[in-house]
């Protein structure tokens, strides 16, 4: 057999049709197409189109990956997802990963360690919830946490209850509390946490009262 045409597809762009002795083989990007220099009269055979199949499958994996990291950082498990709805076969997925791990792209230890970060007025409760949504492995989210000591949650949970310490103002002390405490505990602060961040607050509170 022989290609006798390549022709552009009408509704996909950057993707062409190749037909071999009159009927349609293969439908490929026309980046794989180039690359393997593909043309009118070379010859074509089963063990050719596999290979053109699976190349150009990696390759549509890999820019789909590409636009949705370049969207936000993912961790190997949401792109694993992502491209898995999009339809790719699992070799593909893993052969996809694997490559973007070896290239930096995806890195789920720096990932884990930059979501503690960037969220510092969430407990380690909520954020080991966050990270466990976004696939990273337990060993990876437990390390990321350990660089969150109990002086930096103490000192972001009790400057969240300063921040929001005037919308109870007017309310009777245990009452405050309360809801300073329960607004506390939805950003997955510890309960030790949440007391004495509570105490802090209400106590500075009294003495400028004073």
């Amino acid at each position: 057999m022989k290609i006798t045409e390549i022709s552009p597809q009408k509704k996909q762009k950057n993707r062409c049709n190749i037909y071999a002795d009159g009927q349609f083989v293969l439908g490929i990007t026309e980046h794989t197409a180039a690359q393997y220099g593909l043309h009118t009269g070379m010859e074509w055979n089963s063990r050719l189109q596999l290979t053109l199949a699976q190349e150009d499958a990696f390759f549509c994996a890999r820019e789909a990956a590409y636009s949705l990291l370049a969207a936000s950082a993912k961790s190997e498990a949401q792109i694993t997802t992502a491209l898995e709805r999009k339809g790719f076969d699992a070799d593909t997925v893993a052969k996809t990963v694997a490559l973007l791990r070896t290239q930096g792209y995806l890195n789920d230890r720096e990932l884990a360690v930059s979501l503690v970060k960037r969220n510092n007025a969430y407990g380690r409760l909520a954020l080991a919830q966050k990270l466990r949504q976004k696939g990273v492995s337990r060993e990876d989210a437990e390390e990321a946490l350990e660089e969150l000591s109990e002086e930096d949650e103490l000192s972001a949970a009790a400057a969240l209850a300063q921040k929001n310490l005037y919308r109870y103002a007017s309310l009777p002390e245990r009452e405050k509390r309360a809801k300073l405490s329960q607004l506390l505990a939805r950003r997955g602060f510890s309960w030790d946490i949440i007391h004495s961040a509570v105490n802090e607050c209400t106590e500075d509170l009294s003495e400028n009262e004073y």
